[in-house]
């Protein structure tokens, strides 16, 4: 009796909503955001903290624990059923997030809200990738908005509104993977699992999909085997871990002139940091704050709505200010806070009334499609 009760009790443990790892997902996705706002920056000025613009990075971070949280629901209270609504659910809460992203950034266009990008761009010498990706003076149709849309989601990678949606596909391969995945651990024994995970890495050979291999394995060793992160000395191990994770981050960026590249060293800091997440309480503790979790639970709106509020609101100021001064330093820092402020608000609006609506929408439509 005792030991059933004892078993119940750690099963609602476990249940718990892990909020500190809605906390890290939100400064990931601030630091994603970061490495975006590094257009204002001087070209030929290093940037002072690597890390915090390590947008790439945190990507990894962010892949490992969106498969660590499916996994860790999965072997919790995972079921067939459960799973095809899970899978029907996701696709809609999605897509009509990011449809309504696609409207407002036509809207913007039609405002002609992007025509200072150039000028800040001129001053700063600042590029990156995706700036010659992007037409911002383009005339897209509200179809075109539609199916920008549905194929962000569904797989085809597009940055024709805004950047950030190149990730979408990627968040999806690696939901079927994790699905995938899941389901062999739970039917197989975890030695063959782990066999058979070992044979999809070395034949994947794509370390953004391997962490989505990696969170579910952690997530089912975190479920069914829970007194290995209850060892005296794992927080030892957690902050060993992390500083590996942070050293990895403030020294190697995309570019880096390494040995093998820069993405099995993001991937290995990547593991890391979710491994000190999982095991050092200080650090949970701090991103279990409410402002924290809170950050965790408008994260995704704040990745879709970061880089148009950035290169429209932060290059307004930036140009404003800078004509009134001529000094870089003083423009990057109040288009910065400026921008921040208005992205924080916008992404808050976003997620109160658009995701939640949009959760609603989708609860209906499962619904009638499963009627």
């Amino acid at each position: 009796m005792e030991t059933k009760e004892r078993d119940n009790t750690e099963l609602e443990r476990m249940s718990q909503r892990l909020d500190y790892l809605t906390g890290a997902k939100g400064i990931a996705c601030l630091i994603v955001s970061f490495n975006h706002f590094i257009v204002f920056w001087p070209a030929n000025k290093p940037f002072p903290i690597t890390f915090l613009i390590n947008g790439t990075y945190m990507l990894f971070l962010f892949y490992f624990l969106s498969a660590f949280l499916f996994g860790l629901d999965f072997f919790e209270r995972g079921s067939m059923a459960r799973l095809e609504k899970a899978a029907l659910m996701r696709a809609f809460r999605l897509i009509l997030p990011v449809f309504f992203a696609c409207l407002f950034v036509w809207l913007l266009m039609k405002l002609h809200a992007y025509d200072g990008y150039d000028q800040m761009m001129a001053v700063t010498l600042s590029s990156r990738k995706e700036s010659d990706t992007l037409n911002y003076y383009t005339q897209y149709s509200l179809w075109q908005v539609l199916k920008t849309s549905v194929s962000s989601v569904l797989g085809s990678g597009t940055t024709r509104f805004m950047f950030p949606l190149w990730m979408l596909p990627i968040m999806t391969y690696g939901y079927v993977i994790s699905v995938f995945v899941s389901l062999c651990i739970d039917k197989l024994k975890p030695l063959f699992a782990m066999i058979a995970i070992a044979v999809g890495v070395y034949f994947i050979k794509n370390y953004t999909y391997d962490m989505f291999l990696g969170g579910v394995l952690i997530a089912y060793f975190f479920v069914r085997q829970r007194k290995w992160f209850e060892w005296k000395w794992i927080s030892i191990l957690g902050i060993l871990a992390g500083i590996v994770a942070l050293w990895i981050g403030n020294t190697i960026l995309p570019g880096s002139n390494i040995k093998f590249g820069y993405e099995p060293f993001h991937a290995m800091g990547a593991f890391c940091m979710g491994v000190a997440l999982l095991t050092v309480k200080p650090l949970q503790k701090i991103l279990s704050l409410k402002p924290m979790v809170y950050l965790g639970e408008i994260s995704f709106a704040i990745y879709l709505l970061h880089d148009p509020l950035q290169i429209t609101v932060g290059t307004y100021v930036f140009n404003w200010i800078y004509d009134c001064t001529n000094r870089i330093a003083y423009s990057t820092l109040a288009a910065f806070l400026v921008s921040y402020v208005t992205i924080f608000a916008v992404a808050s609006l976003f997620h109160n009334y658009i995701e939640k609506l949009c959760k609603k929408i989708s609860n209906k439509l499962y619904l009638v499609i499963t009627i």
